[in-house]
């Protein structure tokens, strides 16, 4: 399932809306090995993963390990849950073999050479249960599930498949497409006969205090703001004259500071909005993930497009206001209801001329709202 592909399937108009099924036969989670395959690579996708893990361990697993890309894996280790990470290799991230292909690329020495090591990794750590979570026709999840050996295969199936040809013991029909709940609580519906009924949110992050001390030299005001402008993709991005004018609002007339934010190659149009903003504004667009975790750990509120750093804020419980432009809210705005989260759709400026100004009059009165709710 390609990202353009879901959203267009999310999007789509008079979908039904289908049950969750059979949940599967119940299955003792007490002390129980478990292993996660969860193969996305944005930063948000990975962090989205947390409170189903930790509600593996609030249901009785005895350990839960967890393999990742490596960009999700820059991120979850700063998030305090005492899982083991894996991290696949770059070498294996492949869609799923086909033996007619003689060409395919599973056939090449260092293919299976690596292929062998993990799958011998993986049987060594003698697991109870395995859950296969990512389902994409990008990367083959299910290959590790099986190499596991556990006893009890879980995941995603379609409703033109049978778990036993996905190579499970037991499959969830994925219905993460519909967008009628929020991502984490979707996610967890393949764990169902483990005993696991909801998402856990209480993650605390492990941040260094290196990494906070390098933060708190970048304010210089309060209140403190961070601003996060970018994201992977355009059509997820609000206008950076909008962010610049909520900006501004914050720094003139509030008196506070503010930290634009984003990833390195976002560095230009971080470095665009703060200059828009004027004194009182930074920067910070660098690799390092503990300083930004620190930034917005540190923030009095956060203003953002549907990115990373927002599910990092959501988590964190930093007043929130998350800008919409094209994915659903629902399915990827804040996790649980609370008064510190607030969701914004930015329109279509072709409806309206004076979109912008509107827009952002609109934010800065929700930000208004937020820094009231700081002690």
């Amino acid at each position: 399932m390609g990202l353009m592909d879901a959203i267009r399937r999310a999007r789509a108009p008079g979908r039904a809306v289908l049950g969750d099924g059979d949940p599967g036969p119940p299955i003792d989670l007490q002390g129980k090995r478990v292993l996660v395959v969860y193969l996305f690579r944005a930063l948000g996708d990975a962090v989205l993963l947390a409170p189903a893990i930790q509600a593996l361990f609030d249901a009785g697993a005895g350990s839960v390990d967890v393999l990742v890309q490596k960009g999700a894996a820059r991120i979850l280790k700063y998030l305090d849950v005492p899982w083991k990470l894996h991290v696949l290799p770059e070498a294996l991230d492949l869609g799923a073999e086909d033996p007619r292909d003689k060409k395919s690329p599973w056939r090449a020495a260092e293919v299976k050479e690596a292929a062998a090591a993990l799958e011998k990794k993986l049987a060594r750590r003698k697991f109870d249960v395995a859950i296969e979570l990512t389902a994409r026709a990008d990367v083959d999840g299910r290959r590790w599930v099986k190499a596991s050996k556990a006893t009890h295969r879980l995941g995603w199936i379609t409703s033109h498949e049978t778990a036993a040809q996905a190579g499970l013991t037991f499959g969830t029909l994925d219905t993460r497409t519909q967008t009628d709940r929020h991502w984490s609580r979707t996610q967890i519906l393949p764990m169902r006969c483990l005993g696991v009924s909801s998402p856990s949110f209480a993650i605390p992050f492990a941040i260094p205090d290196k990494a906070r001390d390098r933060s708190n030299g970048m304010w210089s005001g309060e209140p403190r703001v961070v601003i996060v402008p970018g994201s992977r993709q355009e059509e997820r991005r609000w206008r950076p004259e909008c962010f610049a004018r909520v900006g501004r609002w914050v720094t003139e007339e509030r008196g506070g500071s503010v930290v634009v934010c984003g990833a390195p190659d976002e560095r230009k149009l971080a470095r665009e909005v703060a200059k828009a903003i004027g004194p009182g504004a930074e920067v910070y667009a660098n690799q390092d993930l503990g300083a930004l975790l620190a930034l917005l750990e540190g923030a009095d509120a956060v203003v953002t497009n549907d990115t990373g750093p927002m599910h990092f804020a959501f988590l964190m419980r930093r007043p929130t206001l998350a800008i919409f432009t094209l994915m659903s809210p629902v399915a990827w705005g804040p996790p649980v209801q609370d008064k510190r989260y607030v969701v914004m759709t930015a329109q279509d400026r072709r409806e309206n001329e004076d979109a912008d100004e509107i827009q952002a009059r609109a934010a800065i009165h929700y930000l208004e709202g937020l820094l009231a709710c700081v002690p």
